[in-house]
């Protein structure tokens, strides 16, 4: 038996002949083969034992992957079960360009902006961290319903961003607490008769444009 066990670890037949991803929705494939180092002509064995690593290695070479199971589905088979890290939007930091992760990273990107427009946060780094872990508390639907956020604190607000919605209404939140406020947006539109202003920095109120000064 451990003579058969040696034969094989040491044979072609313990080597990954096929590698299939799930979970990806923005990630691509290649993306994801990119970011790990479990590939054909790789020891099936040492990719299953030593799944935590390479987990690691890889949310550290793409952090859009928020975790990546391997599991074997075949003697030369192997399935990477992989959880994303949401793209919120992408936004400038200094002379560089960087995609806004749901987890709070960021990472360089080239990118075309097809998601949100982060403005204002040139320099400001970490507030963009902190906006970025905060949509990520609040449904994809939700998000995918803003079309630009603009940093614009002030003397009285220093915390302040406003939110321009697809649907036509803006919102005047804070940065710190957001995530936790913006779960409320479908109930409070469900009030309102027509376009307007949504305040979340104190308690949550709207009202109509035209009805008061923004």
């Amino acid at each position: 038996m451990i003579l058969l066990i040696m034969l094989y670890i040491i044979s072609p037949l313990s080597k990954i002949t096929d590698v299939k991803i799930s979970g990806n929705n923005e990630l691509t494939d290649k993306q994801v083969e990119q970011a790990t180092t479990v590939r054909s002509g790789r020891l099936i064995w040492s990719a299953w034992l030593g799944q935590k690593h390479l987990e690691s290695k890889a949310k550290i070479k793409n952090p859009q992957i928020k975790s990546m199971k391997v599991k074997l589905v075949g003697p030369q088979s192997v399935h990477l079960l992989v959880t994303e890290n949401q793209l919120l939007g992408e936004a400038q930091v200094g002379k560089q360009r960087y995609a806004v992760l749901s987890n709070g990273q960021l990472q360089l990107t080239t990118a075309q902006n097809t998601n949100i427009d982060f403005q204002g946060f040139e320099t400001h780094r970490q507030q963009l961290e902190i906006i970025g872990e905060q949509l990520g508390k609040i449904k994809p639907a939700i998000y995918h319903g803003i079309s630009s956020i603009e940093y614009r604190p002030t003397k009285s607000s220093p915390h302040q961003i406003i939110l321009y919605m697809k649907d036509g209404n803006t919102v005047r939140a804070n940065l710190t607490n957001v995530g936790d406020k913006m779960k409320y947006y479908p109930s409070i539109l469900t009030k309102m008769k027509g376009q307007g202003v949504i305040d979340l920095r104190v308690g949550a109120y709207s009202y109509d444009y035209g009805t008061k000064d923004k």
